[in-house]
């Protein structure tokens, strides 16, 4: 399998937009690469790292629900991956969507931790909070994406 060679990009903040053939913006991915020490990725995630090389937190993706599976997704996660020098990829998801999860297992993610009470859900008097899980896909020097 042959591996595509990741284009290397300034640390901060990377924003990608999916649009279709006439421009219309479709979905779009958001992620922040740094240095565990600059607690970037610490207080995104609520957890401190341990780790020495660089990290990138991908703090949103999205694909308007009408044109989900199209492999708009998948496209804008594999090009966080080819823009980012990080060792390690990591985000964070609803511990109770399985949509998602199954996603990002698909694309090479594993659960490292559990982020009791992570999210809030509803509005006003009628909100709760709900657990989160912490996913890592290690990046290194192999394949960079998994289709």
């Amino acid at each position: 399998m042959a591996s595509a060679a990741r284009q290397r990009s300034p640390r901060g903040a990377t924003c990608l937009v999916a649009t279709t053939t006439t421009d219309t913006p479709i979905g779009y991915a958001l992620s922040v690469t740094g240095q565990p020490e600059t607690d970037a990725v610490d207080q995104a995630t609520g957890r401190e790292t341990d780790t020495e090389g660089a990290q990138c937190y991908l703090a949103e993706l999205a694909v308007d629900p009408h044109h989900r599976r199209e492999g708009y997704g998948s496209s804008l996660l594999k090009s966080v991956i080819e823009r980012t020098d990080a060792d390690e990829l990591l985000l964070t998801a609803r511990a109770d969507d399985t949509t998602a999860r199954g996603f990002y297992e698909t694309h090479g993610f594993q659960v490292i931790d559990r982020l009791p009470e992570h999210y809030e859900h509803g509005h006003g008097q009628e909100t709760e909070r709900r657990d989160g899980l912490l996913l890592s896909k290690p990046l290194g020097s192999g394949p960079t994406f998994q289709s």
